[in-house]
């Protein structure tokens, strides 16, 4: 009984350590489009100083009346990446997640109006890098205009750990094949 308790409590915590690595908020270094090892340097591609600036700048050129009438009084979200080459210039754009057509149409205008941004860099060459933003768009009680946020809330998955859990998976196995073996 003591074997099957303590078999039970290390599966347990195997699997709240499975979730506890996959899991990572928004804020994190996007994947570049190239292969980059552990120890490179990566910086992110950056419009103006922060992303603050890039929001700013969606704020500043929606087409409000184009959205006034399509936005959920909360607000509505979008899922998108958008590719900065080399340059700093945005090549791709594509909507991975959204419910407002007219919103995506709006956003990937903007994107491709866009100034050119401070391209990523991998040990400090420039790099294609790939973007991707959860923005939740929200309209202004009676104003001619709309607010921009990241959207934290929801979080993104990486396939990063998946070593970690096959690792924590066959550990468990071998614990419990060894158990019944001894019994």
């Amino acid at each position: 009984m003591l074997k099957a308790l303590s078999l039970f409590c290390f599966l347990f915590l195997c699997f709240q350590a499975r979730t506890q690595v996959e899991v990572f908020g928004g804020d994190e270094t996007p994947a570049t489009a190239d292969t980059v090892s552990q120890i490179d340097t990566v910086t992110a591609p950056v419009f103006g100083e922060s992303d603050n600036d890039f929001l700013a700048y969606l704020e500043q050129h929606f087409n409000y009346n184009v959205l006034k009438s399509t936005l959920k009084p909360l607000g509505d979200q979008i899922t998108f990446e958008l590719m900065v080459d080399k340059s700093g210039e945005v090549t791709e754009f594509k909507v991975l997640q959204s419910l407002n057509v007219t919103l995506n149409v709006e956003i990937k205008k903007i994107v491709f109006s866009m100034p050119y941004w401070n391209p990523g860099t991998v040990n400090g060459k420039s790099k294609k890098v790939r973007m991707i933003y959860i923005l939740r768009v929200i309209p202004i009680n009676n104003a001619p205009y709309i607010s921009v946020l990241k959207d934290s809330a929801q979080p993104n998955y990486t396939k990063s750990t998946n070593n970690v859990k096959i690792f924590l998976a066959a550990g468990a196995l071998l614990i419990l094949i060894t158990l019944l073996i001894t019994k």
